[in-house]
């Protein structure tokens, strides 16, 4: 059997698939926004913010469901679970205001 081409690591195997696994889909998304950033079509860019605010709140969810009831005890939250929580509700906010032009039409 050929030996293993990647490096032995110090995490566990499913923290490393999940770290990839995520970094490819903001990989994808970061080309989604460039590409719709760029197009002549307004309704793009808006459309893509309307998704990627939805997928916000999906990120939110993700981390109550692994956190359970300590979801709502935020005094024993640590830095992970504030910028999980913390960023996705900020970018979803700013994500909904630019949406609905609040920071100017699109």
């Amino acid at each position: 059997m050929p030996a293993n081409p990647v490096a032995a690591s110090a995490y566990a195997p499913q923290a490393e698939v999940m770290t990839f696994t995520i970094l490819n889909v903001y990989l994808l998304l970061a080309a989604l926004a460039v590409l719709c950033t760029w197009t002549t079509k307004a309704e793009i860019p808006r459309y893509y913010l309307l998704i990627v605010a939805f997928a916000d709140l999906g990120h939110i969810y993700a981390t109550y469901r692994g956190l359970g009831d300590a979801f709502w005890n935020t005094g024993e939250w640590n830095e992970m679970i504030w910028g999980n929580v913390g960023v996705s509700a900020f970018l979803h906010i700013n994500r909904l205001a630019t949406f609905f032009g609040l920071y100017g039409k699109l």
